[in-house]
């Protein structure tokens, strides 16, 4: 089980990622959006492996699920990978060589990027969406 810091730097260097590369409906992290991908990175590890993948827990406010001490560290941000440690970069490092930990958060990403393309109103979006995920699995594709 890892510290949740690790985690949220997993999806902080996965959004930079997509930020510096040439998909340009690549938007910065928020924390509104890191807390919903949390709760879907705990949901899916728990049902996939049957334990916790990182060790807070996941509280139920107002808005959506939240995860008290990475409310409190982002207090006030709206964007969260202003900047990047270089922690960070070894929290993701440490989370992509852990075979479990890496399929469940890189299938959370993206399919919670899917159901944002989906939830939006503008069909041209939709179709900007798609292109840029059909781009992201060629890339991966290649890659392997």
């Amino acid at each position: 089980m890892y510290n949740v810091f690790k985690v949220v730097n997993w999806f902080r260097l996965k959004n930079v990622e997509e930020l510096v590369s040439e998909d340009v409906n690549a938007e910065p992290l928020t924390q509104m959006k890191v807390m919903k991908l949390l709760y879907y990175a705990q949901a899916t590890f728990l049902v996939k492996y049957g334990q916790r993948l990182f060790d807070s827990d996941i509280l139920a406010w107002k808005f959506g699920p939240v995860v008290a001490e990475v409310h409190d560290k982002y207090r006030g941000r709206r964007i969260i990978v202003e900047s990047i440690s270089y922690e960070a970069y070894q929290d993701f490092s440490t989370l992509e060589s852990d075979k479990r930990a890496s399929q469940v958060l890189n299938a959370v990403y993206i399919a919670f990027w899917l159901i944002f393309c989906f939830y939006s109103d503008e069909k041209k979006h939709i179709q900007k969406c798609l292109g840029s995920l059909l781009l992201r699995e060629l890339k991966l594709k290649m890659i392997k």
